[in-house]
Protein backbone atom coordinates (compact mmCIF):
# COMPACT_ATOMS: atom_id res chain seq x y z
CA UNK A 1 0.00 0.00 0.00
CA UNK A 2 1.58 3.11 -0.93
CA UNK A 3 1.41 6.53 0.95
CA UNK A 4 -1.29 7.93 -1.52
CA UNK A 5 -3.47 5.61 -0.24
CA UNK A 6 -2.95 5.65 2.94
CA UNK A 7 -3.54 9.25 3.30
CA UNK A 8 -7.19 8.46 1.48
CA UNK A 9 -8.27 6.24 4.55
CA UNK A 10 -10.93 7.42 7.29
CA UNK A 11 -9.84 7.49 10.46
CA UNK A 12 -11.82 4.06 11.18
CA UNK A 13 -10.18 2.29 8.22
CA UNK A 14 -6.83 3.23 9.46
CA UNK A 15 -7.58 2.13 13.14
CA UNK A 16 -9.09 -1.36 11.35
CA UNK A 17 -5.11 -1.34 9.50
CA UNK A 18 -3.95 -0.16 12.59
CA UNK A 19 -5.80 -3.12 14.31
CA UNK A 20 -4.25 -6.03 11.87
CA UNK A 21 -0.90 -4.71 10.37
CA UNK A 22 0.78 -3.50 13.13
CA UNK A 23 -0.53 -5.21 16.43
CA UNK A 24 -1.97 -8.10 14.30
CA UNK A 25 -4.73 -8.34 17.02
CA UNK A 26 -7.93 -10.63 15.72
CA UNK A 27 -11.08 -9.10 15.64
CA UNK A 28 -13.57 -10.47 17.72
CA UNK A 29 -17.20 -9.75 18.74
CA UNK A 30 -19.87 -11.03 21.49
CA UNK A 31 -19.28 -13.27 24.11
CA UNK A 32 -15.84 -14.42 22.07
CA UNK A 33 -14.66 -16.35 25.64
CA UNK A 34 -17.41 -18.61 25.69
CA UNK A 35 -17.18 -19.78 21.78
CA UNK A 36 -14.33 -18.84 20.08
CA UNK A 37 -14.82 -20.72 16.89
CA UNK A 38 -17.64 -18.90 15.49
CA UNK A 39 -16.75 -15.39 17.43
CA UNK A 40 -13.04 -15.12 16.55
CA UNK A 41 -11.95 -13.34 13.25
CA UNK A 42 -15.28 -12.09 12.56
CA UNK A 43 -15.46 -8.77 9.76
CA UNK A 44 -13.29 -5.98 11.70
CA UNK A 45 -16.10 -3.38 11.08
CA UNK A 46 -17.92 -5.91 13.57
CA UNK A 47 -15.68 -6.10 15.99
CA UNK A 48 -16.44 -4.73 18.97
CA UNK A 49 -13.34 -5.98 20.80
CA UNK A 50 -9.54 -7.23 19.38
CA UNK A 51 -7.65 -10.16 20.56
CA UNK A 52 -3.56 -10.69 20.60
CA UNK A 53 -1.58 -13.49 20.81
CA UNK A 54 -0.66 -14.34 24.56
CA UNK A 55 1.73 -17.01 26.46
CA UNK A 56 -0.14 -16.09 29.61
CA UNK A 57 -3.82 -17.28 30.80
CA UNK A 58 -6.14 -16.74 27.79
CA UNK A 59 -8.97 -18.15 25.92
CA UNK A 60 -7.70 -21.67 23.61
CA UNK A 61 -8.24 -21.12 19.71
CA UNK A 62 -6.82 -23.30 17.30
CA UNK A 63 -4.05 -24.50 19.55
CA UNK A 64 -2.94 -21.23 20.83
CA UNK A 65 -4.10 -18.86 23.69
CA UNK A 66 -5.25 -15.48 23.01
CA UNK A 67 -6.17 -12.72 25.54
CA UNK A 68 -8.18 -9.45 24.99
CA UNK A 69 -7.61 -5.88 24.57
CA UNK A 70 -9.29 -4.06 27.41
CA UNK A 71 -10.23 -0.68 25.55
CA UNK A 72 -13.00 -1.19 23.40
CA UNK A 73 -12.43 2.29 22.28
CA UNK A 74 -8.93 1.90 20.37
CA UNK A 75 -8.79 4.80 17.95
CA UNK A 76 -5.38 5.55 17.90
CA UNK A 77 -6.05 8.45 14.42
CA UNK A 78 -7.95 10.54 17.05
CA UNK A 79 -6.76 9.69 20.30
CA UNK A 80 -2.75 11.14 21.14
CA UNK A 81 -2.58 8.78 24.03
CA UNK A 82 -3.44 5.50 21.35
CA UNK A 83 -1.15 7.03 19.30
CA UNK A 84 1.17 7.44 21.29
CA UNK A 85 1.45 3.67 22.63
CA UNK A 86 1.25 2.82 18.86
CA UNK A 87 4.89 4.56 18.34
CA UNK A 88 6.06 2.99 21.94
CA UNK A 89 4.50 -0.60 19.89
CA UNK A 90 6.87 0.63 16.35
CA UNK A 91 9.91 0.91 18.29
CA UNK A 92 9.70 -2.58 20.27
CA UNK A 93 9.37 -3.43 16.57
CA UNK A 94 12.40 -1.92 15.81
CA UNK A 95 10.74 -0.15 13.20
CA UNK A 96 11.57 3.49 14.45
CA UNK A 97 14.16 4.35 11.59
CA UNK A 98 11.48 3.43 8.75
CA UNK A 99 8.63 5.20 11.06
CA UNK A 100 10.41 8.31 11.67
CA UNK A 101 11.47 8.50 7.67
CA UNK A 102 7.70 8.25 6.89
CA UNK A 103 6.61 10.80 9.21
CA UNK A 104 9.52 13.04 7.74
CA UNK A 105 7.50 12.10 4.49
CA UNK A 106 3.91 13.18 5.88
CA UNK A 107 4.38 16.24 7.88
CA UNK A 108 5.08 19.73 6.12
CA UNK A 109 7.91 20.78 8.53
CA UNK A 110 10.55 18.33 9.81
CA UNK A 111 11.53 19.97 13.26
CA UNK A 112 8.17 21.49 14.39
CA UNK A 113 5.66 18.89 12.71
CA UNK A 114 7.65 16.10 13.83
CA UNK A 115 6.75 16.89 17.20
CA UNK A 116 3.33 18.43 16.58
CA UNK A 117 2.19 15.36 14.93
CA UNK A 118 -1.59 14.70 14.50
CA UNK A 119 -2.20 11.29 16.13
CA UNK A 120 -3.82 10.76 12.31
CA UNK A 121 -0.29 11.41 11.13
CA UNK A 122 1.62 9.13 13.37
CA UNK A 123 -1.10 6.08 12.22
CA UNK A 124 -0.07 6.90 8.45
CA UNK A 125 3.28 6.89 9.14
CA UNK A 126 3.04 3.64 11.53
CA UNK A 127 1.06 1.75 8.72
CA UNK A 128 3.71 2.53 5.78
CA UNK A 129 6.45 1.91 8.14
CA UNK A 130 5.38 -1.56 8.85
CA UNK A 131 3.80 -2.55 5.42
CA UNK A 132 6.85 -1.21 3.29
Amino acid sequence: MDITKIFALSNKELNILIALKVYKWIPVQGNWWMNPSEQFNCSPEKADAWMHETTDIGVSYKGKKYTGWPDINFNPSTNIDDAYKLEEHIKNLGLQNSYIKALCNIVIDETWGLIHATPKQRCQAALFAVMS
